[in-house]
């Protein structure tokens, strides 16, 4: 069943994501979004960044929204160093939404997503003097 969840239904969702339909492009986003704690670490680093940088690049402001709360919702599962260089320069498209809904949920998730970096910059290895 680990092939068929990192595997075929990733495939089937890519395709998904660019149909035409903008509702079914916000349900696979939502649900990329709640399957991420049964997909492998490394499958997550591969797929989702990309998969919710798409998303909030969709016309459909639905799915732009969905793409940021994916992210919000997955961003205990990326490195800080993901976090940095691949989910905060995605996001940053957000900053020239033309709806205001979208980009004051661009505000909240960015500072969720700086206080999920800095609670793990805190639990990592300390440096003596610091």
């Amino acid at each position: 069943t680990d092939r068929i969840l990192n595997n075929d239904l990733l495939r089937h969702l890519a395709k998904t994501q660019v149909d035409p339909e903008p509702g079914i492009r916000t349900n696979t986003c939502i649900l990329l979004g709640r399957l991420s704690r049964l997909l492998q670490p490394g499958t997550n680093r591969k797929v989702l960044v990309p998969a919710f940088a798409r998303a909030l690049r969709d016309p459909f402001v639905h799915a732009r929204i969905a793409g940021l709360m994916a992210l919000m919702a997955t961003a205990d599962c990326y490195e800080k160093e993901d976090l940095a260089g691949k989910v905060i320069p995605a996001m940053s498209i957000c900053l020239v939404d033309r709806e205001r809904y979208a980009l004051r949920f661009f505000c909240v998730v960015s500072r969720s997503l700086i206080a999920v970096s800095t609670l793990q910059s805190r639990s990592g290895p300390r440096v003596q003097g610091y």
